[in-house]
């Protein structure tokens, strides 16, 4: 029995590739202007979370 299966077209207005802090403030921007977005990375924080010290 074969099943009949739709594939969905999976659309975004954004794709945020990283998750160091430039990709989560860009998260935070689209989340309020309430675009539908995807963000890919293996994990958040990037180098802010193996630094001893950040400076600006």
């Amino acid at each position: 029995m074969t099943e009949n299966k739709k594939e969905e077209n999976k659309n975004f207005d954004l794709i945020i590739i990283g998750g160091g802090p430039a990709g989560i403030a860009a998260g935070v921007y689209a989340a309020r202007k309430k675009l539908k977005t995807l963000m890919i990375t293996p994990d958040f924080g990037g180098q802010s979370m193996v630094s001893e010290t950040l400076e600006n």
